[in-house]
């Protein structure tokens, strides 16, 4: 998902929002 941001700024600024919630996600499950 990093690579495609580069390329389009727009989507850099949802990735910022998404991947976060992605993090959080994965730990959930961890835990």
């Amino acid at each position: 998902m990093r690579r495609f941001s580069q390329r389009n700024p727009l989507v850099t600024l949802s990735d910022l929002n998404v991947t976060p919630l992605i993090d959080l996600a994965f730990v959930l499950l961890i835990i």
